[in-house]
């Protein structure tokens, strides 16, 4: 198995203009999808950056986008409940 670092795959993905704009719209998703809590932007180096613009490079990464915070209850027998996706 081959391993890309994360840098490539940003990079690859602003190549091929997959950072444009997101897969699916808000809309169009029948299940809650939790936020991951990235609040940083990157450039195709990894460096920290300013969230990009609408139509600027590298638009459409994590940060610019929020979701449902991750809720978790600790059932106290070694399991967690996921309270958001179940």
């Amino acid at each position: 198995m081959r391993l890309i670092s994360h840098t490539s795959l940003i990079s690859a993905l602003a190549l091929s203009g997959g950072l444009s704009a997101p897969l699916y719209a808000a809309g169009d998703l029948n299940y809650p999808l939790v936020d991951t809590m990235q609040d940083q932007s990157f450039d195709l180096a990894g460096e920290a950056i300013t969230c990009p613009a609408t139509g600027e490079a590298l638009y459409g990464q994590d940060a610019q986008y929020t979701g449902t915070a991750s809720d978790y209850t600790d059932s106290e027998d070694r399991t967690v409940t996921d309270n958001v996706t179940g």
